[in-house]
């Protein structure tokens, strides 16, 4: 998932809710988008790039194709500028690589 590829490479993490309350839905920070198995977890990002309802369980309810609104997220949306920007893991890469030259 892109999601799950972008907080690997910057080191950042999502917190996923829930609207069922807690103790039964703990959903641990570091854990990955695809392994989010409770529908009931709300992410605007997991639904604009395709999630499905999980309704019937089955692959085809997903939507694979990409649609404008998606290009437009990854090129403007704030939520991953912050990982870019802020992401710990990246910012060590960089470090090591050294000044541009």
């Amino acid at each position: 998932m892109l999601n799950d590829a972008l907080n690997r490479i910057t080191g950042s993490t999502d917190l996923y809710t829930s609207a069922v309350p807690e103790p039964f839905t703990y959903i641990p920070k570091e854990m990955n988008a695809v392994e989010l198995a409770d529908g009931s977890v709300t992410s605007s990002f997991l639904t604009l790039f395709g999630r499905s309802s999980r309704s019937t369980g089955m692959e085809s309810e997903r939507v694979n194709e990409l649609a404008s609104p998606q290009w437009l997220f990854m090129l403007n949306s704030g939520e991953v500028q912050r990982k870019l920007q802020s992401g710990p893991k990246l910012a060590a890469m960089l470090l090591r690589r050294g000044p541009a030259e």
